[in-house]
């Protein structure tokens, strides 16, 4: 009866026994509780990583695009015939009356296009 209400007696010899025992059920379960929260946490870490992957393969994606549009936009202003720069250079040549002067690197077709 008294085991049913929750009450083990016990005598003096068996009490250390018993607390051991207490205290083991007791560590088993704090353990069992930690390790439920270690793969809680552990999930979550890992959706949180892939998460993070695809941002960054996103980034990349948007950087070869970006680099994509500035090679375009840099070819239109400095290569050929039709670039800007060389049709600014003609019309400075034909006496066209300015302040400001391109960047040297523009100016010489032998330098390699600004990255």
């Amino acid at each position: 009866m008294a085991f049913e209400s929750g009450v083990i007696i016990v005598s003096p010899l068996s009490l250390l026994a018993t607390l051991r025992t207490i205290s083991s059920v007791w560590k088993k379960d704090y353990q069992n509780k930690n390790t439920l929260e270690i793969a809680r946490q552990g999930g979550a870490l890992y959706d949180k990583f892939v998460a993070f992957v695809e941002d960054m393969q996103s980034i990349g994606k948007q950087i070869t695009g970006t680099k994509k549009a500035y090679d375009s936009a840099m070819n239109k202003l400095s290569e050929g015939k039709g670039a800007l720069i060389t049709k600014a250079k003609s019309l400075k040549t034909l006496g066209l009356t300015v302040t400001k002067a391109l960047p040297q690197e523009f100016l010489n077709n032998d330098e390699e296009r600004l990255i």
